[in-house]
């Protein structure tokens, strides 16, 4: 059903928020972003500064979850064209490749079902042993006491830098008349069957609503009660410490005591950014010593000598995680007939947030939605929504 609205109000300036008011403001939409505080800022909070920015290359598969991510990382290249000619800012897409880092071989067939899941999707990927990964990273896995003998290698992978990411999103939204109203308090949403928002004494309606707020995007009633939207809060520290390796490739590895993945990416100017954890720490956005440790722990089994004192900066960021299996919350808020959500992307919500934002516009003004470019029809778009 199209919406009677040809205005918006988009709640939440972070790369979700951003993606979506550039895609409605794209087709003559009129705009209006507000952010309780400021856009693009490199400051703690927001799920965008969780992210270090790797675009996993995705297989694909039947799950509409799946399917977003591969969508999301195959949107990419364009997005980083699109931006630079429109902005003249340049996002960090790179393709890097990464390297799975394991403690050995797994056995053959394991091997050879992996490369083939990846050669299908059409994306290069090969597993390498402990000569091979010595060669591709001279230097790095050769010590005895290395605690990695193999890898798996998938070349196609890429990252992003999301503060350029952020401001370049900002940019083309100004350009294309998005009214961006920053460091406006908190916005809540009132009334019954169609909804205003109220933000800084002002009541605004007679428009369509989006909310992108990430983790706060089910509490944004006029009450600051329960809409219905359930997202956790997961907090994500990360740490940026020295490394020369430019043409390292993302590195992404678990630890045994730690029990779960963690990622060292080379930024290319002689340091590198370590992440991230995983904490249920509700709203609150701060750095902790215990994150630091927990870091600097993980990153010795690749950096050996790395101690707490060679961090040269670290900062926070609140992931919004979609409490139910298969994927974030993309559509429309029950009990409302003009609010919709796009939030609960966790973990992937650089990686899919842009795709995401494309999908769920689409959706709200009736366009027709083309599986063989996004993988997506309305049925399996519907797999998102609140209240499937």
């Amino acid at each position: 059903m199209q919406p009677a609205s040809r205005e918006f109000v988009v709640l939440g300036g972070g790369v979700m928020g951003l993606s979506v008011a550039r895609e409605l403001a794209q087709r003559g939409v009129k705009v209006t972003l507000i952010e309780k505080g400021s856009i693009s800022a490199d400051t703690q909070g927001a799920a965008t500064w969780a992210s270090l920015g790797v675009l996993g290359a995705s297989t694909g598969g039947r799950s509409p979850w799946k399917r977003l991510q591969s969508y999301g990382y195959r949107t990419y290249p364009a997005l980083a064209v699109g931006l630079l000619a429109e902005t003249g800012m340049d996002i960090g897409y790179s393709v890097r490749g990464s390297l799975h880092l394991k403690s050995e071989l797994p056995r053959l067939g394991t091997q050879v079902r992996a490369e083939r899941l990846y050669r299908e999707a059409g994306l290069e990927a090969k597993w390498l042993a402990s000569k091979e990964l010595s060669e591709l990273v001279p230097g790095l896995f050769d010590r005895e006491d290395s605690s990695f003998r193999a890898a798996f290698y998938i070349a196609s992978e890429a990252i992003v830098h999301p503060p350029s990411l952020a401001r370049a999103l900002k940019a083309s939204c100004e350009r294309r008349g998005v009214r961006l109203r920053e460091r406006s308090g908190e916005a809540r949403l009132a009334g019954t069957d169609e909804a205003f928002v109220e933000v800084a004494g002002e009541r605004i309606g007679g428009v369509g609503v989006v909310l992108c707020a990430g983790c706060w995007s089910g509490l944004a009633s006029n009450s600051m009660g329960y809409l219905g939207v359930p997202i956790r809060a997961v907090r994500g520290q990360a740490i940026e410490v020295p490394m020369d390796r430019p043409s390292c490739p993302n590195l992404r590895f678990e630890s045994p005591s730690l029990r779960r993945e963690y990622q060292i990416v080379s930024k290319g100017n002689g340091l590198a950014w370590v992440g991230s954890t995983v904490e249920d720490a509700g709203f609150d956005p701060c750095v902790t010593s215990a994150g630091l440790r927990e870091l600097i722990e993980a990153a010795r089994r690749v950096l050996p000598d790395l101690r707490e004192k060679d961090i040269v900066r670290s900062w926070a960021g609140l992931r919004p995680q979609a409490l139910r299996p298969g994927g974030p919350f993309l559509g429309r808020v029950p009990g409302w007939k003009n609010v919709w959500v796009a939030s609960g992307h966790y973990r992937s919500g650089i990686l899919t947030g842009p795709a995401s934002a494309r999908l769920l516009v689409q959706d709200i003004l009736g366009e027709e939605i083309l599986e063989e470019e996004t993988g997506f029809d309305r049925e399996a778009l519907a797999a998102f929504r609140v209240e499937r």
